[in-house]
C-alpha cells in the first residue's frame, strides 16, 4: 500500500515537473500584459525608497542650480523650477514625520526661490512666442523691444538672488532626512506609519485634484489653472512614492505629464494675452496693427481649450490603485 502511494505521487511529481517545463518552453502570448501586483503598504520599504528619491532629487537640484549660476536661459530656469518642485514634494510630505529636522526651512526656502522664478519664467515665455510670431506679424517689433527690456531687468535680479542662494542648508535638512529615514527602515512599527502616512497624502491629494477639477468652469480659465497646480503636487507626489505602492508606471506618468500640458498651454495663452492687452493699454494706437495677432491668440486659446475639454470630459482616469484600496478598507 505504502509502494503504490509513492508510486502515485511520484508520478504526480514528474507529471507536474513536465508541465512546468512545457510551460517554460511554450511560446508566450506577445499580447498578454499582466496586471500590475499592487503590494499591501506594509510591505512596502518606504523610508529605503525616499531615501533614494531624496539624494536623487538634490543631486538633480544642485545640478540645476549650477547651470542657473552660468546663464540664465529660458530652458535651465524652467528645468531648476521643475527640479525644485519635484524636491519640496517629498520634503513636505516627511516634514511632519520627522519635525526634528527642521525641514521648514529648508522648504521655505526652495518656495521662496520657486516664485522668485516665476516672473522671469512667464518672461521667457513671452519673449519666445513673441519672436517666432514676429515674422508673420510685424508689429510685434515694438513689444517685443519693451519684453527683451523686462527679461534682462529679470535676469539681473534672479541672478543675484540664484547667487545668495544657501544652497548647504537645504542640502544639510535632506541630510537629516535621510539618517532619520535609514533608522525608520529597521522600525517596522516606524516603517507602517510612513506607509499610512505616505498613503493618506495621496489620498488627500488626489481629493483636492478632483474636487478642483469639478469646479472647472470653461468661462472662468483661472479654474483650469488652480486645477493644474492642484494636479502638479498630485503627479509630482506619486512620482515620490514607491511604485508597488501606487501602480504607476512610465505609461500613466506619460498621461499625467500630457494632461498637465494641455492645461499649460492654456495658461502660456492665457499669460500671453494679458501681456498684450497691457500693452495695448498704453500703446492705444498699435491695437488696429495688433488687431490680427489679438485674433491669431484667441483662435489658438479656443483650440487648446478644445483639446483639453476633449481630455476633461470623460472620468478621470488617473486614481492610483493604492489609494482606491485604502479608501475602501477605510
Amino acid at each position: 500500500m505504502k509502494s503504490k502511494s509513492l508510486k502515485v505521487l511520484k508520478a504526480g511529481s514528474l507529471a507536474k515537473m513536465e508541465t512546468t517545463k512545457a510551460n517554460l518552453l511554450a511560446p508566450k502570448d506577445p499580447g498578454a500584459v499582466s496586471a500590475p501586483v499592487i503590494k499591501p503598504p506594509d510591505s512596502v520599504r518606504t523610508a529605503v525608497w525616499f531615501s533614494q528619491v531624496l539624494r536623487q532629487r538634490l543631486a538633480d537640484y544642485l545640478h540645476r542650480l549650477r547651470q542657473c549660476r552660468k546663464k540664465l536661459l529660458a530652458k535651465p530656469v524652467h528645468n531648476l523650477r521643475v527640479a525644485t518642485r519635484r524636491l519640496v514634494s517629498p520634503i513636505s510630505l516627511l516634514d511632519p514625520i520627522y519635525p526634528g529636522c527642521k525641514t521648514r526651512e529648508a522648504i521655505w526656502r526652495l518656495k521662496k526661490q520657486f516664485r522668485s522664478l516665476g516672473d522671469l519664467r512667464d518672461a521667457n515665455i513671452l519673449c519666445t512666442t513673441i519672436a517666432q510670431q514676429r515674422e508673420t506679424f510685424p508689429a510685434l517689433k515694438v513689444l517685443l523691444k519693451q519684453l527683451r527690456r523686462r527679461e534682462n531687468r529679470l535676469i539681473k535680479t534672479a541672478a543675484r538672488k540664484i547667487e545668495r542662494c544657501q544652497k548647504h542648508n537645504v542640502a544639510r535638512a535632506v541630510d537629516r532626512l535621510i539618517a532619520e529615514l535609514k533608522k525608520t527602515s529597521g522600525d517596522s512599527r516606524r516603517q507602517k506609519k510612513l506607509n499610512s502616512i505616505a498613503l493618506r497624502c495621496a489620498r488627500e491629494a488626489f481629493a483636492e485634484t478632483q474636487r478642483r477639477r469639478r469646479l472647472i468652469d470653461y468661462s472662468d480659465l483661472a479654474t483650469i489653472h488652480h486645477t493644474r497646480i492642484a494636479f502638479k503636487k498630485f503627479r509630482y507626489l506619486m512620482e515620490s512614492l514607491p511604485p508597488e505602492m501606487t501602480g504607476l508606471g512610465k505609461r500613466e506618468f506619460r498621461d499625467l505629464n500630457r494632461y498637465q500640458g494641455k492645461m499649460g498651454d492654456i495658461q502660456d495663452l492665457v499669460v500671453i494675452q494679458t501681456c498684450l492687452q497691457d500693452f495695448l493699454k498704453h500703446k492705444e494706437g498699435s491695437a488696429a496693427k495688433l488687431h490680427s495677432f489679438s485674433l491669431h491668440l484667441r483662435r489658438r486659446r479656443e483650440l487648446a481649450l478644445r483639446r483639453f475639454r476633449e481630455w476633461a470630459n470623460p472620468p478621470f482616469q488617473f486614481r492610483p490603485p493604492a489609494c482606491e484600496a485604502s479608501a475602501t478598507t477605510k
